[in-house]
């Protein structure tokens, strides 16, 4: 194994650490929040801290890593965030109660299949998997927040979502 890679193995993990930690700070700390102003937007300043959060391990890889981008192609970057990722997913039902049992359901859904694509990408390190298995949790809380418990559009959601896995990813994680 070159050096570089081992710089970016060693560079990724921290990553992946860092945002195990950060997230269940961060978590702990917004559902003590109990204002107004958090309660009307909770579903956009969840998916916007997700979104941040997200950033975490990949800022860091890029801060720390051996080469700008190259480490986040590697598949030592690409599996522990998919694992932290829904990870967060699921520390979500520790730490919040969300009001609509339909929107609960759903969000357990996507959760799920989401980490049986990952299991699925672990076993066999074929991106194909996070496509079929996409990633759905951030873009269905902003559904939910704009147009609540009506799924005709949920659908399109859907297909878009596939749609930009595909254009975006095109299982570029078998590397």
């Amino acid at each position: 194994m070159s050096n570089v890679i081992q710089e970016c193995d060693k560079a990724n993990k921290q990553g992946a650490i860092l945002r195990i930690i950060f997230t269940f700070i961060s978590f702990y700390l917004f559902s003590k929040l109990n204002s107004k102003f958090v309660k009307k937007y909770f579903l956009l300043l969840l998916a916007f801290l997700l979104y941040v959060l997200d950033q975490v391990d990949y800022g860091w890889e890029r801060l720390v890593g051996p080469d700008g981008d190259m480490c986040a192609k590697q598949i030592s970057y690409q599996l522990p965030d998919k694992i932290v990722d829904s990870m967060s997913y699921l520390m979500l039902f520790l730490f919040f109660d969300f009001n609509s049992t339909s929107f609960t359901i759903l969000l357990l859904f996507f959760t799920f299949w989401r980490v049986i694509g990952v299991a699925l990408f672990a076993w066999k390190k074929q991106g194909i998997y996070l496509i079929t298995n996409f990633d759905l949790i951030k873009e269905l809380m902003v559904y939910f927040y704009f147009l609540g418990n009506d799924y005709r559009y949920l659908p399109f959601l859907i297909g878009g979502k596939i749609l930009f896995e595909i254009l975006v990813f095109k299982g570029d994680f078998n590397k």
